[in-house]
């Protein structure tokens, strides 16, 4: 900005139109500029050299930025691969001190910037949408000169270390394994713990400047240059909840009560997975609290903050995941194990998920473009790719009061067991002649026998009661069932309207790194994402069917009982 008038006329225009949209004037004015943006990138783009090269691939970066302040950040994708690619042809993945050159300092600075801000936001993207492929970081390239002085830019480039370690993360979460043991195998135990050593490194590695609390939040988000600062924060986070997620969510399993992969050393490992998710969860609740305070009560941030940082969407989504499961399904056996006391933990979960919801109807109320609209309550009929998360999150709210009103059969009976009494529940099934028949069934507590044969179980469909063992073993619903809601992400780009920059274009997005891993919300939302059909199918195997007829059994048993 320093020297504006000096700029090409294609990067001034998409300068202008950034400006004129944060600075809310009129949509026309902000049309305009970008209309003239593109056709000046297109003049420019068909004669590039040596001279003009670094120009057009920032003005490729920030017409991508432009779309992303605008919460569709899909419709800038093809800017930002095109600029990827240009770094690569033209060698920009080398540092300039490499090559023989007559660059003076602040010109090496600008090719150093561009590289980490295009890798940094490219990366992001390929994890989000499995659409781009990015090379491995240059191990050439150095950072740029403000990166020791703290701030967004030292974020960004230290972000981009991390991002080298989700990509293994991200692709070991969505593979479904071959079976329910080998989640609490000794080889995945190695798998996991060495994706969170990774982690855990990355973070003690950290220059002191950058190790970030809530309580420094409010200092750094005054340089403006927050976007990598909040990132740097949240993901993390989000990796450790995915790679500890599938385990976490064999704790709604009461048959694995009685199973012999039930050890001493796998108890200890699920018990670690809650923890984590708990913690982790805890802080990105923090952060988040800090972000609604300074927006609420002090009225320091408004909409165009929180239009600009859509990436919070993500940790916002993950940790009401992990939150809800625990809240909502994981059996009280695993809860007592961790040592916590559930009435300090349950009621600090539930309120997490209200502030997770709270953050998402604030990102999607900003991305409307009127501020009247814009709260932490009550989200706008204008779609953006906030709003299938929203939604989720809101159903999962729904789920948890449902389930405070009365607390399902199997929790409170289950509760109420020592140590002792679970391993005496001893279950043993003979044969079974029918999908819907159990033969045999023994419970011994409190040295009490308890015997019933023929047991018929009514719900096939959902193997328990609903009010036990709420949606379980809800079977695979079609996309097009009545009762369901598939979640998707749209991609988006603009259209002109005398009121409004409305999304005019809509394609299947694949934001791969979100989902519910095969499980359903409230008995109503799913999530669509490539792999989350495996993992419905997995959840479902022939011995977790039956399993499911015998805990409903058993639980009817219990509830005889007392």
């Amino acid at each position: 900005m320093l020297n504006f008038d000096e700029e090409p006329i294609a990067l001034r225009y998409m300068i202008s139109a950034f400006t004129a949209f944060y600075q809310n004037l009129p949509v026309r004015i902000v049309q305009t500029y970008h209309d003239r943006a593109v056709e000046a990138i297109a003049n420019s783009g068909r004669h590039l050299t040596e001279q003009n090269i670094l120009k057009y691939i920032q003005t490729l970066f920030v017409k991508y930025q432009f779309y992303f302040a605008q919460g569709q950040p899909a419709a800038g994708i093809d800017d930002l691969t095109e600029a990827m690619q240009l770094i690569q042809d033209w060698k920009f993945d080398i540092d300039p001190d490499m090559n023989k050159n007559s660059l003076l300092p602040y010109e090496k600075d600008e090719r150093r910037r561009i590289y980490w801000d295009v890798y940094y936001c490219a990366k992001s993207i390929s994890l989000c949408t499995g659409i781009m492929q990015v090379p491995q970081i240059s191990q050439k390239m150095q950072p740029h000169s403000q990166c020791f002085l703290g701030g967004g830019s030292a974020a960004i480039c230290e972000t981009s270390q991390l991002l080298q370690f989700a990509v293994p993360i991200i692709e070991y979460a969505r593979k479904t394994p071959d079976s329910l043991a080998f989640l609490f195998s000794c080889e995945n135990q190695a798998v996991i713990n060495r994706h969170v050593a990774n982690i855990k490194n990355w973070q003690k590695n950290l220059p002191d400047h950058l190790r970030i609390s809530p309580e420094k939040l409010p200092e750094l988000l005054k340089s403006g240059d927050f976007s990598g600062i909040l990132d740097m924060v949240i993901l993390p986070s989000i990796l450790t909840c995915m790679v500890y997620r599938a385990v976490l969510f064999t704790t709604f399993r009461v048959p694995l009560l009685h199973s012999h992969l039930l050890t001493a050393s796998t108890t200890k490992f699920i018990v670690s997975a809650i923890k984590a998710c708990l913690h982790e969860s805890q802080n990105l609740g923090e952060i988040f609290q800090q972000l609604l305070t300074m927006t609420i009560t002090e009225k320091k941030l408004g909409s165009t903050f929180w239009h600009g940082i859509v990436g919070i969407a993500n940790g916002c989504f993950e940790a009401s995941t992990v939150s809800w499961f625990m809240y909502r399904h994981t059996l009280p056996y695993f809860w007592d194990k961790t040592g916590l006391c559930d009435k300090e933990v349950r009621p600090a979960i539930k309120s997490r998920l209200v502030l997770f919801k709270q953050c998402l109807c604030l990102l999607q109320t900003s991305q409307y473009g009127d501020d009247s609209k814009f709260n932490p309550s009550e989200a706008t009929d204008h779609e953006s790719f906030v709003s299938p998360m929203l939604k989720c999150v809101n159903e999962m709210v729904l789920e948890i009061a449902h389930f405070d009103d009365a607390l399902s059969i199997a929790n409170s009976n289950w509760v109420s067991l020592t140590d002792s009494q679970v391993e005496n529940v001893i279950v043993e099934m003979n044969s079974v002649e029918s999908s819907n028949c159990l033969e045999y069934v023994m419970v011994d507590i409190e040295k009490n026998d308890i015997k019933m044969q023929d047991i018929t179980i009514e719900d096939e469909k959902r193997g328990t009661d609903s009010a036990n063992l709420n949606s379980l073993s809800s079977d695979i619903i079609s996309e097009d069932s009545d009762d369901f809601v598939v979640l998707d992400r749209k991609a988006t780009s603009l259209e002109f309207d005398e009121n409004t920059i409305k999304p005019f274009v809509q394609g299947e997005s694949q934001w791969i790194y979100l989902g519910l891993l095969g499980m359903d919300v409230n008995q109503k939302f799913q999530w669509k994402a490539p792999y989350e059909e495996k993992w419905r199918t997995f959840w479902h195997q022939p011995w977790d069917k039956l399993a499911f007829k015998l805990t409903g059994a058993l639980l009817r048993l219990l509830e005889g009982h007392r």
